[in-house]
């Protein structure tokens, strides 16, 4: 129930205003790496146009046949990020018009995505069918879920779960709803022989695999159907043929076989469309007992067709190739692995040529008219090669397929810069954001675990020049860690006073300095209780911690629930006063708040409108006040103490999903909403709109950060991007 203090009018009258800042202008941090490049596709219109799409962001366009690229996702209205269209699933390229595509995208199973498409290149989007699909799924290192006809370029047939499968006779422009529902499938191609046919792959999924895919949300209790499917008549009519299916298929134009993976550990091929299957694994290795991981040696994940062979690859990059008429694949060399591009593929690690390779193999393309040109994509890379694997080129320059958790600033140095990232770890810039590099751990935590490689926030303590402290995101890395050189070197904290950080169970997400006497304060998941989920405080930068949660209740889960903390949304804020607000209840939502000295947290009867992602912040120079947003419903300020809360009239308006403080300028304070991005220097009594705010690949975030003037973007699988905030 929202409060009477929610309801209250704001206590002052506010402005705002219809000018504008400057055009902002953005550029990419160069940090790199953090998802799957799922898929290139090559353009038969123009062979110097590429398209790319990453799992967590996309998708993206290359002019130089690969040599960069830049990002397309940016130039989609607001209404198509949030729904997940900038997570592609499959992309398809008119063969007459390479600036004519079709996408078909989506973000998770409670909102649904859809079929997209593009006259221009990707200047524009339009919307053309909802649909659920998942760009990054738990699917997505399987086929491709759009396939184009090689007899009629405009008939196109796609989908993915349980929305049925679709076909477009007129290039994607409208759909009909055909084939099964109910049914999630990973693959979908028409016959590259017999006009009319079209196969859709649809491998059985457990129940309880799918209860652990956050990505499903509530449709995860529904069951889906599974078989292989087939079509005679154009989509028209479908028939299930099989109970086993595939993942994907291959064929060889002109030749009636169809080779598939199954169970992403077997191989076998097809004489009668799918009919019946029989192993065609010699000459490759096949574990009985295999790893299913995706880096895994005999797990295969990628599968081609060229002209009279087919290719196929495991999780840690090996291929094999098998003519038409050969008995039995043959493994290919390794090849030479090259960076492409060394000074502008900002790659964090494998710099050397020798440290260069393949890891998680996940697609393999081959070029129709060149049998020795081939694309290949794993975690984190583009490669290419024109000797049919003798040597290969990584092609990454200007994809930034980046996951940020938060990002922190040196209160002592304007050049200190850390970046919280998944899947890389940490980073660290000496040069003001110039340049980053990885950090290095001296030693490992007391369970024997690595520096994390997914960290989910970090601190600098003011007034303690060089000291920093980060924590370990849940369910992959937890753990405490400090350095003494600015973010150098590390070594770990044991966390006296803390309950076990359990990876899956407990995790810190949020770490915050008190201004009044610079102990910190962070935020523990778990049941509320000492000893338990809540807060805790240090006076010893990190060594020792004791609890400072009463007041939050019992019981309840704190900050707990969700799949990665982000200590971009802080769930404790702290006023130069002392006085202080959290919010992580789980089960209530509810916004706590405590005075100056006080010995305990109140409950102030206001909650947030997702417990989870909403922005908290304290305004470094008005002791007492806090600003909340997020959601459908306004921002919030209170201005004695997080007490009590009133509607923040500027944005009474606009759903707003980041706040940040310049906390080295008084009043400069930046919001990021749902339409863009607004700023202001008088701590909100006005407030202007920044032109071009929301002109970052930037997904549906709004995760934004102030620091000096300096503006940083934290997208969900884009990379960082910062600006300058403009003058008035």
């Amino acid at each position: 129930m929202k409060s009477s203090a929610f309801l209250a009018a704001a206590a002052i009258s506010l402005v705002m205003s219809a000018d504008a800042f400057a055009d902002m202008s953005w550029r990419v941090l160069p940090c790199w790496g953090g998802g799957y490049v799922q898929n290139a596709v090559l353009c038969p219109g123009d062979p110097n146009r590429m398209y790319l799409y990453v799992d967590v962001g996309g998708p993206y366009r290359s002019d130089d046949a690969g040599r960069s690229w830049r990002p397309l996702h940016a130039n989609m209205p607001v209404a198509m990020r949030e729904r997940g269209f900038d997570q592609v699933r499959s992309l398809s390229v008119d063969p007459r018009d390479a600036d004519s595509v079709v996408i078909l995208a989506g973000r998770d199973g409670d909102t649904p995505g859809g079929f997209a498409v593009t006259r221009d290149g990707g200047r524009t989007w339009m919307v053309k069918q909802n649909a659920f699909a998942y760009g990054n799924g738990p699917k997505r290192v399987d086929g491709l879920c759009l396939s184009r006809s090689p007899f009629d370029p405009d008939e196109l047939v796609g989908g993915e779960d349980r929305s049925g499968i679709f076909v477009s006779r007129d290039n994607g422009e409208t759909w009909t709803r055909t084939g099964p529902t109910g049914v999630w499938y990973s693959d979908i191609r028409h016959d590259a022989t017999v006009p009319g046919r079209i196969y859709a792959s649809a491998p059985r999924v457990a129940p309880e695999r799918m209860a652990g895919w956050w990505i499903l949300g509530e449709s995860a209790a529904t069951p889906r159907g599974f078989g292989f499917f087939r079509s005679d008549d154009g989509a028209r009519t479908w028939r299930r043929i099989s109970d086993e299916s595939p993942t994907e298929i291959a064929q060889i134009p002109g030749d009636a076989r169809i080779v598939g993976l199954f169970d992403r550990h077997r191989v076998k091929v097809s004489d009668d469309g799918g009919e019946t299957w029989e192993p065609f694994e010699r000459g490759l290795l096949v574990n009985d007992e295999p790893k299913l991981e995706p880096w895994a040696d005999g797990a295969y994940y990628a599968l081609a067709a060229g002209r009279d062979f087919w290719l196929v690859g495991d999780g840690n990059g090996v291929k094999y190739r098998r003519g038409r008429d050969d008995q039995a694949w043959s493994q290919l060399p390794d090849g030479r692995m090259t960076a492409g591009d060394p000074p502008n593929e900002q790659r964090l690690e494998g710099r050397s040529e020798g440290d260069i390779r393949m890891t998680a193999l996940m697609t393999l393309v081959t070029d129709p008219g060149n049998d020795d040109h081939w694309l290949a994509t794993d975690w984190f890379e583009l490669w290419e090669t024109f000797d049919a694997g003798a040597t290969w080129t990584t092609r990454v320059r200007g994809i930034m397929q980046l996951v940020s958790y938060d990002i922190a600033f040196d209160p002592n140095s304007a050049d200190n810069i850390f970046c919280c990232l998944y899947d890389v770890g940490g980073i660290v810039s000496f040069d003001g954001g110039r340049t980053f590099r990885r950090p290095c751990a001296a030693a490992s935590d007391a369970g024997g675990r690595r520096f994390p490689n997914n960290i989910a926030t970090a601190l600098y303590l003011k007034g303690r020049p060089g000291v920093v402290l980060c924590a370990g995101a849940r369910g992959f890395d937890t753990g405490l860690w400090r350095s003494f050189d600015a973010g150098r070197t590390w070594s770990p904290l044991q966390g006296t006073g803390l309950p076990p950080l359990v990876p899956g169970e407990s995790a810190v997400s949020c770490l915050v300095q008190d201004p009044r006497d610079g102990s910190v304060l962070l935020a523990m998941s778990g049941p509320v209780a000492e000893g338990g989920g809540g807060v805790y405080r240090s006076r010893d930068e990190g060594e020792t911690w004791t609890w400072d949660g009463a007041g939050l209740g019992d019981g309840g889960d704190f900050d707990f629930g969700v799949n990665h903390s982000q200590g971009a949304w802080p769930r404790i804020v702290v006023s130069p006063d002392g006085s202080a607000v959290a919010a992580g209840r789980r089960n209530d939502g509810v916004l706590h708040s405590r005075a100056p000295g006080a010995a305990a947290w109140e409950n102030t009867g206001a909650t947030p409108p997702d417990w989870r992602k909403y922005p908290l912040a304290a305004d470094p120079f008005a002791p007492g006040r806090f600003l909340c947003g997020g959601g459908d419903v306004p921002v919030r300020e209170s201005t004695d103490g997080g007490r009590t809360w009133h509607a923040f009239a500027p944005l009474a308006d606009r759903e707003c999903g980041g706040i940040a403080f310049d906390r080295h300028t008084p009043g400069s304070v930046v919001f990021g909403c749902r339409d863009g991005l607004y700023a202001s220097r008088d701590g909100g009594a006005t407030i202007r709109r920044l032109e071009g705010g929301l002109r970052v690949p930037s997904g549906r975030s709004r995760t934004i950060a102030l620091d000096r003037g300096r503006l940083f973007f934290l997208t969900s699988g884009s990379g960082v991007w910062r600006s300058v905030l403009p003058p008035e």
